[in-house]
C-alpha cells in the first residue's frame, strides 16, 4: 500500500506544480500584455503632448515673424521720416543763404536806389509843366496798379498752393490715424488669440493629466486586489492540499518527504509571488518617472510662456518707442513748416519793404531796367539768386559753365544749329580774378550738331578724351562770383557772351541758350 501512494502522491503533486507553472505563466504573460498597453498608453499621450507643444511653438513663431514684419515697416518708416527731416533741414539752410543773398541784393538795390534817387532830382528840376508831371503820374499810377494785380495773382498763387498743402497735412494726418487704430487693432486680436490658446492648452493639458492619474490609480487598485485575493486563494488551497496531505501520511514514513515537498512548493509560491512584486514595483517606478516627465513638461510650457509674456511686453516697449520717435518727428516736422512759414513771411516782409521804398522814391521796378532790348536783367525771388545775361544775335550757340567737386571749374560750348560748324582758332575769353584767362581751339576743330565740347581747368582731375573734353595744361578758370565768359570766332567777332553773378552755389550749373 505504501509503495503504491508514493507515486500516486508524487504525480499529484507533479500535476499541482505544473497547473501551477502554467497558471503564473499565464499571468505572467497577461501582466506583460498590461505592461505594454501601459507604454502604449503614455507613448500616445506623449505624443499628444509633443504634437500640442509643436503646434503652440509654431503659432507663437508665426506670430513673433508676423510682429518682425511690422517693426520693420516701421523702422523703414522711421528712417523715410529721417531723410525728410534732412531734406527739411537742408532745405531751411538753403533758405538762410538764401535770405542772406537776398539782403545783400537789397542793399545793393538801396544804393541803387539812392543814386537813382538823385538823378530823379535832377531830372525833376528840369520839368517846367504841371501837365507833364501831371501824364508822369499818372503812368507810374497804371504802373503801380499793374504790379498791384500781379502782387494779387502772385497772392492767390501762394494761398492756393498752402490750401492744398494743409488738403495734403490732413490726408497724411487721417492715414497716420487709420494705420494707428489698424496696428491697434491687430495687437489687441493677437494678444486675445495668444490668450486664448494659452488657456485652452492649459486646460487641456491639466485634465489629462489628472485623468491618466485617475485611470492608472484604479487599474492599479484593481490589479492589486486581484492578485492578492487570488494569491491567498492559491495559498490557502496548498495550505489544506499540505494539511490532508499530512494527515493521510502520518501512518507511512512517506509523509515526511510529503511535507518537505509541500514546504518547498510553499517556498517556491512565495518567491514567485515575490517576483511577480517586484515587476509590479518596476512598472509603479517607470510610470512615476512618466509622471516626472509629465511634469518637467508642464515647467517648460511655463517657462516657455512667461517668455512669451516677456517678449510679448518688451514688443510693446519697442512699440511705444518707435510711438514716441514718430511723434517727436511729427513735432519736428512741424516746427519746420512753422520756420518755413516764418520765412515766407520775412521774405515777403522784405518785399513789401521794398516795394514801399520804391514807392517812397518814385520809382518802379521798370524804371531800373535797361532800356536795351539785348540786355536783360531779373530778381528770381523763388530761388534767391540775380542773374544777369546778355544775349548776342547767335541762337545757335550756347554756353554752360559751373563745377564738379572744389576745384573742378569747366566751360561747356553747345552746338545748337543742324549743321555742324568749324571752331578752329576760336578763343574763349573768361574775364575775372582781375585777372582774364584765354584758351584757343585747335586750327581743325570742329562741333558737330547737337554736341558740345568741354574745357576743364588744369586742377580739375579729370583726363583729356578728345574731342569731348578737354583739359588745359597749366591754366584755371576764376572762381569769383563776377565773371564774364566771351566766345571770339577766328575773325574777331563775338559769337556768344555769358555774364554772370550768381555763384552762391558751386555745385550748381548754368544754361543759357542763345
Amino acid at each position: 500500500m505504501s509503495t503504491w501512494s508514493r507515486p500516486s502522491e508524487k504525480e499529484v503533486l507533479s500535476g499541482f506544480n505544473i497547473r501551477l507553472a502554467a497558471y503564473l505563466e499565464v499571468e505572467v504573460h497577461l501582466l506583460e500584455l498590461n505592461n505594454e498597453v501601459l507604454h502604449l498608453r503614455a507613448a500616445e499621450a506623449e505624443t499628444k503632448k509633443k504634437e500640442d507643444f509643436d503646434k503652440l511653438t509654431a503659432n507663437y513663431e508665426r506670430t513673433i515673424a508676423e510682429m518682425r514684419t511690422s517693426i520693420a515697416q516701421m523702422v523703414k518708416e522711421k528712417k523715410r521720416l529721417e531723410i525728410e527731416k534732412e531734406v527739411a533741414v537742408a532745405e531751411i539752410e538753403q533758405l538762410h543763404n538764401k535770405t542772406e543773398n537776398l539782403m545783400t541784393t537789397v542793399k545793393k538795390l538801396q544804393e541803387a536806389s539812392y543814386h537813382n534817387k538823385h538823378g530823379i532830382q535832377r531830372l525833376q528840376a528840369e520839368l517846367v509843366s504841371e501837365e507833364e508831371r501831371h501824364r508822369e503820374l499818372d503812368i507810374e499810377n497804371k504802373k503801380l496798379i499793374a504790379e498791384a494785380a500781379e502782387l494779387k495773382r502772385q497772392y492767390e498763387i501762394m494761398e492756393k498752393q498752402v490750401k492744398e498743402m494743409s488738403v495734403n497735412n490732413a490726408a497724411v494726418q487721417n492715414e497716420y490715424e487709420a494705420m494707428k487704430e489698424d496696428f491697434e487693432l491687430l495687437k489687441k486680436t493677437q494678444g486675445e488669440k495668444l490668450e486664448m490658446v494659452s488657456r485652452r492648452y492649459e486646460m487641456e493639458m491639466s485634465a489629462a493629466v489628472e485623468q491618466m492619474e485617475r485611470d492608472y490609480s484604479s487599474r492599479l487598485e484593481n490589479e492589486l486586489e486581484t492578485q492578492r485575493g487570488e494569491f491567498i486563494s492559491r495559498l490557502n488551497k496548498y495550505t489544506s492540499d499540505v494539511e490532508r496531505a499530512y494527515r493521510m501520511g502520518l501512518s507511512d514514513t512517506s509523509g515526511t518527504q510529503s511535507l518537505d515537498e509541500s514546504v518547498e512548493e510553499s517556498a517556491k509560491l512565495s518567491t514567485d509571488f515575490q517576483v511577480s512584486w517586484e515587476k509590479l514595483h518596476k512598472q509603479k517606478t517607470i510610470i512615476d518617472e512618466r509622471e516626472k516627465l509629465v511634469i518637467e513638461l508642464e515647467n517648460k510650457l511655463r517657462i516657455a510662456r512667461a517668455d512669451g509674456n516677456i517678449r510679448k511686453k518688451q514688443r510693446d516697449e519697442t512699440i511705444a518707442k518707435q510711438q514716441q520717435h514718430l511723434n517727436r518727428l511729427r513735432y519736428e516736422c512741424e516746427i519746420l513748416e512753422g520756420l518755413n512759414e516764418h520765412l515766407d513771411a520775412e521774405l515777403q516782409s522784405y518785399r513789401n519793404l521794398l516795394d514801399d521804398e520804391e514807392s517812397r522814391l518814385s520809382i518802379s521796378r521798370e524804371s531800373l531796367s535797361v532800356n536795351d532790348a539785348d540786355v536783360q536783367q531779373f530778381i528770381s525771388v523763388g530761388r534767391f539768386a540775380v542773374k544777369t545775361e546778355e544775349e548776342t544775335p547767335n541762337r545757335n550757340c550756347s554756353i554752360e559753365t559751373g563745377s564738379e567737386g572744389e576745384n573742378g571749374q569747366f566751360v561747356r560750348l553747345h552746338n545748337h544749329g543742324a549743321q555742324a560748324v568749324s571752331i578752329g582758332g576760336w578763343m574763349i575769353r573768361s574775364e575775372g580774378d582781375e585777372k582774364e584767362i584765354v584758351y584757343r581751339f585747335h586750327p581743325q576743330q570742329i562741333l558737330d550738331s547737337g554736341t558740345a565740347i568741354t574745357v576743364w581747368s588744369a586742377i580739375s582731375g579729370n583726363i583729356e578724351t578728345s574731342p569731348g573734353d578737354i583739359v588745359m595744361k597749366t591754366q584755371r578758370w576764376p572762381t569769383e562770383k563776377c565773371t564774364k565768359i566771351t566766345v571770339v570766332d577766328d575773325l574777331g567777332a563775338v559769337v556768344v557772351t555769358h555774364e554772370s553773378a550768381d555763384s552762391f552755389d558751386r555745385q550748381g550749373r548754368l544754361h543759357i541758350y542763345m
